[in-house]
């Protein structure tokens, strides 16, 4: 008997506790504090990818690097798409490996701040 009533205690902690979660997320707004984290992230990305292809290029890592991405991108999204993905990441890192060293450490202060 008192299995079933301490069983009975757990479940409605549970279930309160479980209601507390669902309250303080409502009040919270945690959907667009959610979306604006994602926002942020993916924006940072751009700078983020800009500076490693042009740390990558300096050091002359950055063929093997893409003839990687080549195989995968499409074994990953088949011939026609891996090739279009593949054009645009060559007009990127053409793009990217251009900058100087003023653009690279912009790039590098704008993605710092972006992730902050």
């Amino acid at each position: 008997m008192t299995f079933l009533v301490t069983a009975q205690q757990n479940i409605k902690r549970l279930i309160d506790f479980f209601r507390l979660v669902i309250r303080q997320s409502l009040k919270d707004n945690i959907l667009n504090s959610a979306s604006g984290l994602v926002y942020s992230t993916l924006l940072a990305m751009v700078p983020a990818l800009t500076f490693l292809f042009t740390f990558f290029n300096t050091f002359g890592v950055l063929e093997p690097l893409i003839s990687f991405m080549t195989e995968w991108f499409t074994e990953l999204a088949g011939e026609e798409a891996g090739g279009q993905l593949m054009t645009l990441l060559n007009q990127y890192t053409r793009n990217a490996t251009s900058l100087g060293v003023v653009g690279l450490v912009s790039f590098l202060f704008t993605m710092v701040l972006l992730i902050n």
